[in-house]
């Protein structure tokens, strides 16, 4: 039994190291955690990918916005017409970036 297990350890042992576990078992996992910068980046350019202006925009400051959500899974980052106190109804959209992934969705506002 130790003959097996010996010879079983030699045969695995080159190939431990070649792939990381993580990153073999997902793949879509970034290697650390988005910071605040690099999720705000993200979201301005998936803005920008769904054809918002942002020099038409400013970033809200309402309680959430650019913070992580509650679960701690995604950032929230909401944008609002500019300037904010003219802004019609509906100017605004919200964009969600994973904390994980780096994916992004943008909502429209209504």
């Amino acid at each position: 039994m130790n003959r097996i297990m010996l010879l079983f350890g030699l045969l695995i042992a080159p190939f431990a190291g070649a792939c990381p576990p993580d990153q073999t078992a997902k793949p879509h996992l970034l290697a650390q955690k988005l910071t605040r910068s690099k999720a705000l980046h993200l979201a301005r350019t998936a803005a920008r990918e769904h054809g918002y202006d942002l020099s038409k925009y400013v970033l809200d400051t309402f309680g959430g916005s650019g913070k992580l959500t509650s679960d701690g899974t995604e950032w929230l980052f909401g944008f609002v017409c500019s300037p904010p106190e003219a802004r019609p109804p509906g100017c605004e959209f919200l964009v969600s970036v994973n904390h994980s992934t780096g994916e992004t969705r943008v909502m429209p506002g209504m």
